[in-house]
């Protein structure tokens, strides 16, 4: 896989190479997972250049942490620091629409934003996603002169199955110091 050109950034390439990735499908409770899943979005320039390197080098296991390290980085344009954008995604994580999922813990940094949740059984990720994206920008006054969309594309998830591996994941969203919007 090469890196980046002018039409592809750096995110792209790591948001494609983990969609390579074959998928983890635990069986649904008949009204609540019992799992969880830690879910990751980023803006298009988060990933320094050589993620998807480190990535394809590393072993399965290991690929959450080098994602997640890349963007703790804070590389790239910081986007969510707009009390508008950071408004409007935090409302989606704490309040979502439709009742399809509870967010048991989340994070926004500058570049990124992590969710801990729980879904019910007719739950779609991808739409939810997009749509966190979308509200995010559309009820933004403050789009830093850009009328173009900010998001690397996708998404990087992984499923929790066991209540140690959840409250681990919720005790690492919880720890990250709180980023408040610019002047917030």
């Amino acid at each position: 896989m090469r890196l980046a050109s002018p039409e592809r950034t750096p995110g792209s390439d790591v948001l494609a190479f983990i969609r390579k990735r074959p998928p983890r499908r635990p069986t649904a409770d008949p009204r609540w997972s019992r799992w969880a899943r830690h879910v990751v979005i980023c803006v298009e320039d988060a990933f320094p250049a050589g993620t998807v390197l480190r990535l394809e080098a590393a072993e399965p296991r290991n690929c959450f942490a080098i994602i997640d390290a890349a963007l703790d980085a804070g590389q790239g344009s910081r986007y969510l620091r707009s009390p508008s954008i950071w408004g409007e995604l935090r409302s989606e994580f704490v309040a979502p629409l439709g009742g399809d999922y509870v967010v048991l813990a989340y994070h926004i940094a500058p570049t990124h934003a992590h969710v801990l949740l729980r879904e019910a059984e007719r739950f779609s990720l991808e739409a939810t996603v997009e749509r966190w994206k979308a509200v995010a920008l559309a009820g933004s006054s403050d789009r830093r002169g850009h009328g173009r969309w900010i998001w690397a594309p996708g998404y990087y998830d992984t499923i929790l199955q066991e209540p140690d591996e959840i409250e681990a994941a919720r005790t690492t969203i919880d720890f990250h110091t709180p980023i408040l919007p610019e002047g917030g």
